[in-house]
């Protein structure tokens, strides 16, 4: 089968919001400013001239209540903000004029996900067969594909069509990531299998492991996982077979010159005990406060956030818990006009004390500096800034 050279850009694991209020809990994540980063995207296009766009997952980093089962917040009140930051990308996206694929990753609702971005998950460019698969995390987040997108595999690898093809997944089948939270396929010894009994599939895409990897040959498959957009430097990859079927990949840097996503000349800390005095309840609207100094920022300014999980009001509860917990505080805030550009996990036990081996990882220890994580995660190391504190 002739095959063309071809040029694909994958875009990976944006954790977009925009009309969804709130940030990730994950501050490295720039959730709120990856419209700015897909502005940037948009204008380099000319000069990158993709034949195709892969868009392997996460999409958006859509709030756990909606679909992880447990939901004590009651979440749904975020569902038409989510399907309208789902309508917002599929509308910038077509708007690039540049054939793509996208499925969800496990930071999406794949019901509101499947109601916007309905096309069919397979199409053919420059003479290679391109299928993208939608598969789900199960049991202890171990990602695994189903049984009708296994048939969908088994059929691409079996079925009397000749072309090369190219796959296209959020999660990772090659190479083993080695990370307390799982990345692999559960089932990907047999996938591999499957893949290994074929010629067909020359490249395999994935996302989810935001540091990416190298180009990894396994038999006739040469596997890749892209680096995230939302963390710095907000790559996204180039990657260019030839007309003999060589792929050669590399990275554009959408970050400007010290890898911030959005400049910055002023950090503002302010403190959840700032907004909610004496322990209230941020379901309560008229309880959150709202300092009248933050009104009067200067243009440029980050307003971070920070949350001591030593709080009774957090006692008890898991990640998604914490997530969706914030994010209520997060819709109340915006209501009011206060957006934050990212939320810091605070704890009272410091590294290694086994009163707070429970809080999550992310959290920042009384023996870890709270502005140097900012720093690092914001791209304002050796730039000038002032700071508050409210």
């Amino acid at each position: 089968m002739t095959t063309q050279p071809i040029r694909i850009v994958q875009l990976t694991d944006l954790h977009f919001r925009g009309a969804i209020p709130g940030t990730s809990e994950i501050a490295t994540r720039r959730s709120r400013h990856v419209g700015a980063l897909l502005d940037r995207f948009e204008a380099l296009l000319p000069e990158l001239k993709p034949d195709f766009l892969a868009i392997t997952g996460d999409l958006l980093h859509a709030p756990y209540g909606l679909y992880r089962g447990a939901n004590p917040f009651a979440m749904e009140i975020f569902g038409d903000a989510v399907v309208a930051d789902y309508r917002a990308l599929k509308a910038r996206f077509d708007k690039w004029g540049i054939p793509y694929l996208t499925m969800p990753g496990n930071h999406d609702e794949m019901g509101r996900f499947a109601s916007v971005f309905d096309a069919p998950p397979e199409t053919c460019i420059n003479g290679y067969r391109i299928i993208a698969f939608h598969d789900r995390e199960g049991p202890g987040n171990v990602p695994f594909r189903g049984t009708a997108e296994r048939e969908r595999l088994r059929a691409s690898l079996s079925d009397t069509d000749p072309r090369p093809q190219i796959h296209l997944q959020h999660y990772v089948m090659h190479p083993q990531v080695e990370h307390p939270y799982p990345h692999n396929y559960g089932d990907s010894a047999e996938l591999l299998g499957m893949l290994a009994q074929s010629d067909r599939v020359r490249l395999s895409l994935a996302g989810h492991f935001h540091p990416g990897s190298t180009p990894t040959p396994l038999g006739n498959t040469l596997h890749f996982i892209g680096r995230a957009v939302c963390e710095a430097p907000h790559p996204v990859t180039v990657i260019d077979i030839d007309a003999q079927g060589r792929v050669a990949t590399r990275e554009v840097h959408l970050a400007g010159a010290g890898n911030e996503a959005v400049p910055a000349t002023h950090v503002a800390m302010v403190s959840r005990e700032t907004f909610l005095p004496s322990g209230a309840d941020p379901f309560d609207a008229g309880a959150v406060k709202v300092p009248a100094a933050l009104a009067r920022l200067p243009a440029g300014a980050l307003l971070i956030g920070t949350s001591d999980l030593g709080h009774p009001s957090l006692a008890g509860m898991g990640w998604p818990e914490l997530a969706d917990w914030h994010d209520r505080l997060h819709l109340v805030l915006s209501e009011r006009g206060v957006v934050l550009d990212g939320l810091y996990y605070t704890s009272r036990h410091p590294s290694g004390d086994p009163a707070g081996a429970a809080l999550p990882r992310i959290a920042i220890r009384p023996d870890q500096s709270l502005l140097d994580r900012v720093e690092r995660d914001f791209g304002l190391v050796g730039h000038a800034y002032t700071t508050s504190s409210h």
